[in-house]
């Protein structure tokens, strides 16, 4: 979904290059305001499936792994849709779009930082060791 996001934010940096050699982009065939109502809405959807899995978390008494979510995704992405709002020159949304590349990478740390949380003590699935001869 960020990765959707950003292409759109793409799209609304390079409206002008894009209608030069006749691009049918997002910006292009609905209109900036539209384009950048759609890049709200896909920022706000990300915001509310990263709520739902802290909640998860928080349940599992994983309080860091939520206030990480929390700094490093939902407020940048917040943060992305007041600059949306304001946005109108392509030098602001290649702002966007730097933020956005941010957060994409705050997401992969972040799964780093997940994966070392994960207890492996337990095997998920035991198999029957067969001996030769059996």
């Amino acid at each position: 979904m960020t990765t959707l996001l950003r292409e759109v934010v793409k799209d609304m940096e390079d409206m002008q290059g894009d209608e030069a050699i006749g691009c049918r982009t997002l910006p292009l065939v609905l209109g900036l305001r539209p384009a950048k109502m759609i890049a709200a809405v896909l920022a706000i959807f990300i915001v509310a499936a990263l709520f739902m899995y802290q909640r998860v978390e928080w349940g599992y008494q994983l309080q860091r792994s939520v206030v990480l979510v929390f700094s490093f995704l939902q407020l940048p992405l917040l943060y992305v849709v007041y600059l949306l709002w304001y946005a109108d020159k392509s030098s602001d949304f290649k702002y966007i779009s730097l933020i956005i590349k941010l957060i994409m990478l705050f997401g992969i740390l972040y799964l780093i930082y997940f994966r070392s949380t994960i207890q492996l003590n337990e095997p998920v699935l035991q198999l029957p060791v067969l001996e030769m001869g059996e």
